[in-house]
C-alpha cells in the first residue's frame, strides 16, 4: 500500500510518499527541484514534516544546485550542428537524395538524407514522424532505438 501526501513547508512542496519500506528517504529531482520525502508506512505526517524541516538547508542547496547548472541550448538540426550519442560528439551532415530518406552514422559525423523538395528547418518529419510531432522528439527516438539496437543505420 503506497499513501501519498502533498506537504508545503514556505515557500517549498514536498510529496511524501508512505510505503513498506524500513528507511527515510529525501530526494531533491533535476531539473526543477521537486522534493519527495518517502518514509515507512508507520510514519506520522507530523513527524515527517519535522524531519523535512530539518533538511531545509540542504533541500535550497540541492534546489539552487539545479537551478544554477547550464543547460544546453534546445537543437535547431541545421548543418553542422554537434549531436551527442554514447558520449561522443556528431556533427550533424544534411543530404538531399531522391531516394529513401536515411540516417548514416560514421566516424565523426550523422549523415540525414532526405529528398530534396523537403524544407531545411523540417528534415527529420520525413524520415521519423508525422505532421503533429515536434522535430526533436524523432531525432531522440532514433539516438534511443540506435542504443537499444533496434534501429538498422548505415556505419562505417
Amino acid at each position: 500500500m503506497i499513501e501519498t501526501i502533498p506537504l508545503q513547508i514556505g515557500e517549498i512542496s514536498i510529496t511524501l510518499i508512505l510505503k513498506d519500506v524500513k528507511n527515510v528517504h529525501l530526494s531533491v529531482h533535476p531539473p526543477d527541484g521537486r522534493v519527495t520525502l518517502v518514509a515507512p508506512l508507520s510514519t506520522r505526517v507530523d513527524v515527517a514534516r519535522a524531519y523535512a524541516i530539518s533538511k531545509l538547508a540542504w533541500i535550497r542547496a540541492q534546489q539552487n544546485k539545479f537551478l544554477n547548472q547550464e543547460r544546453e541550448i534546445p537543437r535547431q538540426f541545421v548543418e553542422r550542428e554537434s549531436h551527442y550519442l554514447w558520449g561522443q560528439r556528431y556533427l550533424l551532415t544534411i543530404v538531399y537524395n531522391d531516394a529513401k530518406p536515411f540516417v548514416k552514422l560514421d566516424h565523426k559525423r550523422i549523415t540525414l538524407s532526405v529528398r530534396p523538395n523537403s524544407n531545411i528547418r523540417e528534415p527529420l518529419f520525413i524520415v521519423f514522424c508525422t505532421d503533429t510531432e515536434s522535430l526533436e522528439a524523432p531525432f531522440s527516438r532514433w539516438q534511443l532505438s540506435i542504443m537499444q539496437g533496434s534501429f538498422s543505420i548505415a556505419m562505417n
